[in-house]
């Protein structure tokens, strides 16, 4: 295995690790019924995106972004750093 597929085994590893251990939003904000994040990507000129994503206290409080960029691998975004 090379030095980038290691890299991205243990980023992957790490990611869920994260996730599995994450708590549910409930748990962490009682008060939030629905997280609306409306996401905008401009990596250049050509590659743009934008999406919706709708949270419901029973999901984690950790996620994942889905990246336009080829090279951005696992983005994760953790709500409970906003306390």
């Amino acid at each position: 295995m090379d030095k980038e597929s290691k890299l991205r085994a243990k980023i992957a590893n790490d990611y869920w690790y994260t996730y599995q251990n994450s708590p549910q939003i409930s748990s962490i904000y009682p008060q939030i019924k629905e997280i609306n994040l409306k996401l905008n990507f401009n990596y250049d000129e050509s590659l743009k995106k934008e999406s919706l994503k709708v949270f419901k206290p029973s999901d984690k409080i950790f996620f994942k972004i889905e990246c336009i960029n080829k090279d951005c691998i696992y983005g994760g975004f953790n709500l409970s750093i906003l306390r």
